[in-house]
């Protein structure tokens, strides 16, 4: 089955039995009374409680389906192996930037992305994090400073410079540290994309411009045994907004940013897939994103990406990017 005739059965698909009883629970909950319970009564109503999980648990350990998930975020999330393996994709890096809008030489890191990105079409996802101590000007649009992006700070920094970033999240043999400074970038991009990945990773994407809805299915398989904890990240990020930079020759009132980080469905420090990935094992996760008025939809770009989920190491193992 392929990732669109998976995407069609997950719309279609009738209620499995788990999410029966998810809505008969709910529905009793609402119906139930009020006034408090005397203590046998609780009892005899845990008992009924823990009964009927009972029931529940042995009904859907007889079925092999996808997993109940609720919420507005995560609307699959299914595994399962697979032994013919693909062959390799090209390698993708994923190129981390942290800047600010006040930061007067983080205009060179948005050139330098710039470059590589045209060195290496579409083998290098950039990032745009801002996370400069300072926000934007008075007369700035908004504010690009994010959460995940001091999440992500916090998990692999913490930054004391800017302009700064990392190539893979890989801390390379030679460097104290996984932050780079600008002049050590394009030779661990260009080392990076001669690697072969561990993991094949893909996506499809449906952006439902009436609702501002954008769906991502995400499917990473496996080519090898991965020992370690691994994690799935999904970004969205959006180019073209106009904004003012300080720039070495003052405020850049109409600068054009790029690949900047707008939101992340999976958390900052990405969702766990599992602590140790055999070889074949395929994964497939779908997430929902609402999208705010004042995003362009027609400058979105989705970056996705499996890495490790070590404390003392987050290697990305493959990128991919897509717009939608």
């Amino acid at each position: 089955m392929n990732l669109q005739e998976q995407k069609s059965t997950v719309r279609t698909a009738p209620a499995t039995r788990r999410q029966q009883l998810y809505t008969f629970f709910k529905r009793v909950s609402r119906l139930a009374p009020k006034p408090p319970v005397s203590l046998p009564g609780r009892i005899r109503l845990a008992s009924l409680v823990l009964l009927s999980l009972s029931s529940a648990l042995l009904m859907s350990s007889c079925e092999e389906e996808t997993p109940f998930v609720t919420g507005p975020v995560l609307t699959l999330d299914t595994t399962y192996i697979d032994t013919d393996l693909p062959p390799a994709q090209a390698r993708v890096v994923l190129l981390e930037d942290f800047t600010g809008v006040q930061c007067v030489n983080c205009p060179d890191a948005h050139n330098l992305a710039k470059s590589l990105i045209q060195a290496n079409p579409g083998r290098v996802a950039a990032v745009s994090e801002h996370n400069y101590f300072l926000g934007g000007y008075p007369n700035s649009s908004e504010d690009f400073r994010t959460d995940e992006a001091f999440a992500i700070d916090a998990l692999i920094g913490p930054t004391t410079l800017w302009p700064i970033g990392t190539v893979n999240r890989r801390q390379f043999s030679a460097e104290p540290a996984i932050l780079l400074t600008l002049p050590k970038w394009t030779g661990y991009v260009d080392s990076e994309l001669l690697e072969e990945p561990l993991v094949n990773v893909s996506m499809e994407l449906d952006l439902k411009r009436p609702e501002r809805l954008l769906e991502v299915l995400v499917e990473a398989h496996f080519l090898e045994t991965v020992p370690e904890a691994t994690r799935l990240s999904v970004m969205v990020l959006e180019s073209g907004i106009v904004d003012p930079q300080l720039t070495l020759s003052g405020i850049d009132d109409v600068y054009v940013h790029d690949h900047v980080l707008r939101i992340m469905p999976t958390a900052a420090t990405g969702a766990l897939i599992t602590v140790s990935t055999e070889q074949g094992r395929v994964i497939r996760r779908g997430y929902e994103v609402q999208l705010k008025e004042h995003w362009n939809m027609d400058e979105l770009e989705v970056v996705v990406f499996v890495h490790l989920g070590e404390l003392d190491n987050q290697r990305v193992l493959q990128a991919a990017l897509a717009k939608p």
